[in-house]
């Protein structure tokens, strides 16, 4: 089973992601801002985290998946970016980040469930799924 934080500040997200991911995870965390997920990661140690990238404070989803992946304690965390944005440049600011994969808003939950109950297989890569 895997660890999962969600990072999200509209609480209606979180209740849909979790309660897609519940029966998937050991252990299910949620964070309604990057400052909190970032701590929640040291913290915890999740071995998933999926952060939204436009969220209130002065930390936004590009600029904690930074610091998680140039954190040698919690670098291998499984980064997941969700975000309407849909710029070419977003996904690719999203992949010099270190995220290991983008999902476009609204997104597949069925996909989403997939890439992190197989986060391990996707290690390495960058993967961009928009619903079909």
């Amino acid at each position: 089973m895997t660890k999962i934080l969600i990072v999200d500040d509209q609480e209606d997200a979180r209740t849909i992601i979790r309660l897609m991911l519940r029966k998937h995870a050991s252990v299910l965390w949620e964070a309604e801002n990057a400052a909190i997920g970032l701590q929640m990661i040291k913290e915890h140690r999740p071995d998933v985290v999926l952060f939204d990238i436009v969220m209130p404070g002065s930390i936004n989803g590009f600029h904690a998946c930074e610091m998680v992946k140039s954190d040698p304690d919690v670098a291998e965390v499984f980064v997941i970016m969700m975000s309407g944005l849909t710029d070419a440049q977003d996904f690719e600011k999203a992949k010099r980040s270190g995220a290991n994969a983008y999902f476009v808003k609204p997104f597949s939950l069925n996909r989403l469930v997939e890439v992190v109950t197989n986060h391990k297989q996707y290690a390495g890569s960058f993967l961009l799924e928009r619903f079909r």
